[in-house]
């Protein structure tokens, strides 16, 4: 039991295909639980629909469009649409990796914004195990290609430009959630928009970033790495030997390298061969040049208790980093004792995975965008 607890605070940031793989035959029940979402709508005061669209080289993704309850009563009325993109590895539309990691973070939050009169967007990732089925087979290398970091972005974009697109958002007053991993994605995503000259792929009006990383993941997995690992080991050349490994794979991956086949047994399942690309991108994409470069308002949010993003390190770079700019405003809040995912703990050593999430990030990130998207509204008459 504790091997596993070191693994599973271990692969919080990285991504493997090991966990997923062996956990398939839970996809069955996950694709059961979404349907149930959609189905039991009775007195909810929102509505949820299932919709699919393609993602990158027309992988069909799946998720669920939650609109306000009064868009069946209003028909002609636009609604702020928010995309919603989850943490890292198998996370699905609600922020969960089931069976045994259930968040539901994402789902709080779209209820929650639904109140509100917003839309939302969320859905399934392509590492998602109710995709199990349709993922590549041949090779590794072929599954490494399916899951390249790039497609991950590129999924994302398409998501957004499909809420965008739909006939009850508003172009204009359409943003960006991204969670942990998903905020670095936001931030590359909205590059790539800008960077069109489609008007229909316009960038995101605003972004949120909730528990996302001001730096590249290296510094957080050595922290997250050390942290755990010094509770589970008490011999220290044991512990220096775990170190010493994980510098050795990370470079082996940055430099596109075969990783170490002796690596310690608590690193095995981090450094998965056919996740090397999306793991390179993690440990070297930098989210500091994208936040200099976003020209728009950006809300982020740490919690005070997150222990694999630091709200003192993590998010002072990201605000300075957003600060910098000449224009567009920033808006930075340290959520008292909650957890990376926004659930109430005592301390940093309470994960934070179940219970309802902090009422104090919901109103916060519901005041941001009711005064954001308010001036949007102004400045476009």
């Amino acid at each position: 039991m504790r091997m596993r607890t070191f693994v599973i605070s271990g692969t919080a940031i990285m991504f493997t295909l090991c966990g997923l793989l062996s956990a398939a035959p839970a996809t069955g029940m996950m694709v059961e639980a979404n349907a149930a979402l959609i189905d039991h709508q009775v007195d909810r005061p929102f509505h949820e629909q299932e919709v699919t669209f393609s993602g990158a080289e027309d992988f069909q993704l799946r998720g669920t469009l939650t609109l306000p309850k009064r868009a069946k009563e209003d028909e002609e009325t636009t609604f702020i649409g928010v995309l919603l993109l989850p943490g890292s590895g198998p996370t699905d539309r609600n922020g969960n990796q089931p069976p045994r990691l259930m968040t539901n973070l994402l789902r709080d939050v779209a209820h929650d914004l639904a109140k509100a009169d917003v839309a939302t967007l969320r859905f399934d990732k392509r590492a998602c195990l109710v995709y199990h089925e349709r993922w590549p087979r041949e090779s590794l290398e072929a599954l490494n290609e399916f899951f390249d970091w790039p497609h991950f972005l590129n999924d994302a974009a398409a998501a957004f430009r499909f809420l965008r697109e739909h006939d009850r958002v508003d172009a204009e007053r359409t943003i960006i959630l991204g969670h942990s991993e998903g905020g670095l994605i936001a931030l590359q995503v909205a590059q790539m928009l800008g960077e069109d000259d489609e008007a229909s792929t316009a960038p995101p009006r605003g972004l949120i970033l909730a528990g996302t990383a001001g730096r590249t993941l290296d510094h957080l997995l050595r922290e997250q790495i050390s942290r755990t690992a010094g509770r589970v080991v008490t011999d220290e050349a044991q512990l220096e030997r775990i170190m010493a490994d994980l510098e050795r794979a990370m470079s082996a991956v940055k430099d596109d390298e075969p990783v170490p086949d002796d690596l310690h047994p608590m690193l095995g399942t981090l450094f998965s061969p056919a996740a090397r690309n999306v793991i390179r991108a993690y440990l070297t994409v930098d989210p500091l040049p994208y936040a200099r470069t976003y020209d728009g308002p950006v809300l982020v949010v740490n919690g005070q208790f997150d222990a694999q993003v630091s709200a003192e390190i993590d998010l002072k770079r990201l605000r300075e980093a957003l600060e910098s700019r000449e224009s567009s405003s920033v808006t930075a809040r340290v959520i008292p004792a909650a957890s990376h995912n926004f659930k109430i703990v005592e301390s940093h050593d309470d994960p934070g995975f179940v219970g309802p999430v902090s009422p104090q990030l919901l109103a916060i990130v519901r005041q941001w965008i009711d005064a954001t998207m308010t001036e949007t509204e102004s400045e476009s008459e």
